[in-house]
């Protein structure tokens, strides 16, 4: 019964389309009655500029008939015989005549119930489709430069207003819309393995399009950064076109972006250079030269910063995150080594890769959460780093300012604690309130710590949160921090629900929601379907 009532519901919907296309197009036969003549025209058939018009018995010729857009005026010499429900349209106009009547000498032609609809009924163009795949490099005739940046493309470089078809060290990228999600883009740096443009958002893995220089001449290669390698996948790229001299690395490309789950267009860009083996192909870690905070791609007039080297306003530039050395806290030693024990059953666990165990040998980040009471929880953290090693807890996915971070710093072979707050991807300390019980490790680039700490309230619920795992560069001699390298970040979940169901966004663009949401839509179409 309740599949009869889906089809019944489909085929209500799909008979509605159908006669709403029907009431649009459908030209009923009219009669045209002239004293002491019929006259019917079937099939009545509107001509449009210049053409004339019979009605067969009468010789009714509308001579001329003209139909403008502009004003929607519609002008027929003589009888102009228009027949019922037909409709003239002009591109963007609907326009038809409302009760013309037309007499001829001994002859009344009559149009009856036509319908004017007033406005101009707008015709959006369809969205282009996603680009074909042609990642074949042609040579660049022509320089990559500055010129419509701010008008018809967006524009990051460093430095700031360098301008990559002139001499001089300039890493550059520029972003062009051409349709939907579908962007021409200009690289521009000096690298002697590759340069690379990418784009990151929440829920997605970072793309990155990348110019190698192959012996002197270009080769393109797509790629996915994950757990800082870059793994070759293909995306949607044509129309390369490159150019290498001595160091300089240029190229242009056209390439449909993915789609990010907030917004269509959003996404935080970067450029970057590493090492490339001509022979084997292999691509060296990327290393940053710009990362801005996220943009809208669409936008060319947005003034675009560099956050490696410029805070987020634009009227003072940065400087390097140096923390007083009195805000550190040496933690004690850590009695048993982090592990996933009690994961599920005592404390929820986040870990990259997801199955890792940070007790074992091998590279694995790792990140647990024990509640104590109330709004306290015992933190542990591990992963690989020669500088420091950093958890911090986002109120959302999409937070990118005055995130709550705890801080575990290498210092020879024991770790300093601190409290941060991260915003747009750069560290300021702060006073280790709220946290105790600080323990922790360091052996060769292994770091492990453990933490008491009270975290702050959430507007939504007390114990949601965003986790985040990162890494950075750390000097215990003057206490500056490096910008982080996330290694984990995952959706807002419950840190009090041991069982809660953690996915790291920075690998896996499909929520579980959505997957289920696909899974019950193929049902009912299975469903149908076996009905049929």
């Amino acid at each position: 019964m309740d599949n009869r009532l889906l089809l019944a519901a489909l085929f209500m919907m799909l008979s509605w389309e159908l006669m709403s296309t029907n009431a649009q197009t459908t030209v009923a036969g009219t009669t045209l009655a002239g004293t002491g003549n019929e006259t019917t025209a079937t099939g009545n058939e509107t001509t449009a500029t210049g053409n004339p018009t019979t009605a067969t018995g009468n010789e009714t010729t509308a001579t001329g008939n003209e139909t403008t857009a502009t004003g929607n005026p519609t002008t027929a010499t003589g009888n102009a015989t228009v027949a019922t429900g037909n409709a003239t349209t002009a591109t963007g106009n609907s326009t038809t005549a409302t009760g013309n009547a037309t007499t001829d000498t001994g002859n009344a032609t009559t149009a009856t119930g036509n319908q004017t609809t007033t406005g101009n009924a707008t015709t959006m163009a369809p969205t282009p489709p996603p680009l074909p795949v042609n990642t074949t490099v042609t040579i660049l005739e022509t320089p990559v430069s500055r010129v419509e940046c701010g008008t018809r493309q967006l524009c990051a470089a460093q430095p700031a207003s360098c301008d990559p078809s002139t001499p001089g060290s300039c890493f550059f990228l520029g972003a062009r819309l051409t349709g939907g999600l579908n962007f021409e883009f200009q690289l521009s740096g000096e690298s002697e393995g590759y340069l690379a443009a990418s784009l990151s958002a929440p829920g997605i893995n970072e793309t990155l399009y990348v110019c190698a220089n192959n012996q002197s001449v270009v080769r393109f290669i797509s790629a996915v950064l994950y757990n800082d390698q870059l793994i070759e996948r293909e995306q949607r790229v044509n129309n390369v076109k490159g150019k290498v001299n001595g160091k300089t690395i240029q190229c242009t490309f056209a390439a449909t972006v993915p789609t990010p789950t907030s917004r269509a267009t959003g996404f935080a860009l970067a450029v970057s250079t590493g090492s490339f083996d001509a022979t084997s192909g292999a691509l060296g870690r990327p290393s940053s030269q710009i990362r801005t905070p996220v943009v809208n791609l669409e936008d060319p007039r947005i003034n675009v910063t560099n956050t490696i080297n410029t805070t987020t306003t634009t009227t003072q530039p940065s400087t390097t995150p140096v923390v007083p050395l009195s805000l550190f806290v040496t933690a004690g030693p850590l009695a048993s080594s982090v592990s996933t024990t009690g994961c599920r059953s005592t404390k929820l666990c986040a870990a990259e890769p997801s199955q890792c165990d940070p007790s074992n040998t091998g590279s694995c980040f790792f990140l647990s959460a024990a509640l104590q009471s109330g709004q306290t929880f015992r933190f542990q953290l591990s992963g690989q780093s020669g500088g420091y090693l950093a958890a911090s807890l986002a109120t959302s996915a999409a937070q990118s300012s005055n995130i709550t971070t705890y801080i575990c710093a290498k210092s020879n072979s024991s770790v300093n604690f601190v409290s941060a707050l991260l915003s747009n991807n750069q560290l300021t300390a702060q006073t280790t309130n709220n946290v105790s019980s600080v323990n922790g490790s360091a052996s060769g680039d292994k770091i492990q710590c453990e933490f008491v700490a009270t975290v702050p309230d959430t507007s939504t619920r007390a114990s949601l949160y965003s986790l985040i795992v990162s890494t950075g560069a750390f000097n215990p001699a003057t206490g500056v921090l490096g910008n982080p390298t996330f290694k984990i970040r995952t959706a807002a979940i419950d840190l009090t629900n041991v069982n809660s169901t953690v996915t790291n966004l920075l690998n896996h663009a499909v929520t579980q929601r959505t997957s289920l949401m696909q899974v019950l839509l193929v049902t009912l179409v299975s469903l149908a379907l076996m009905k049929l």
